[in-house]
């Protein structure tokens, strides 16, 4: 399942069982890496299943399924649980702030930069970035080496800057 999360070209795996709670973690990330592709659930009714399925209607453009997604995801959030409501709020933030890359920069990045990238400009850490990514902090340098680069930028507020200007223009 990591190699499908970080490589775009590959298949992702078959559906896991949910029914222990290690069986469950595994299935938020299968539908994490499902969202990274562009696959959403088929009916989704659960908050991560209606996560995974926004986070995919995002990703494919479709700004408003996404919106209304999200939406019924927050609403099923109880008042308790303020972590899984902050990380709804982002991700509706994530729909209404970033569209869809601009196509030069995704043409130059690989799936896997630019999901690094997207994460990256909105201000978090190497580390808190990993988390959010499964990955480990030293491939997400790895990958901003690569994205300065390619890029030709030297930081992170270059890249956040032509990111927001190439969004601006398409």
């Amino acid at each position: 399942m990591l190699a499908a999360a970080l490589d775009s070209y590959l298949p992702v795996p078959p559906e896991p069982r949910r029914d222990t709670p290690m069986g469950r973690r595994v299935h938020r990330r299968w539908l994490a890496v499902g969202a990274a592709h562009g696959l959403a659930p088929r009916a989704p009714a659960r908050i991560d299943e209606l996560m995974a399925a926004a986070d995919a209607a995002r990703r494919a453009g479709r700004h408003d399924e996404a919106r209304d997604l999200a939406a019924q995801a927050a609403t099923l959030v109880p008042a308790r649980c303020v972590g899984l409501a902050t990380r709804i709020a982002e991700l509706r933030a994530g729909i209404d702030e970033v569209g869809s890359p601009p196509d030069e920069i995704a043409a130059a990045l690989t799936p896997a930069e630019l999901r690094v990238a997207e994460v990256v400009v909105t201000g978090v850490t190497n580390r808190e970035a990993a988390a959010r990514l499964f990955l480990s902090a030293k491939t997400v340098d790895f990958h901003l080496q690569t994205i300065y680069r390619k890029l030709a930028v030297r930081s992170r507020t270059e890249l956040a800057t032509l990111l927001a200007a190439r969004g601006r223009s398409t």
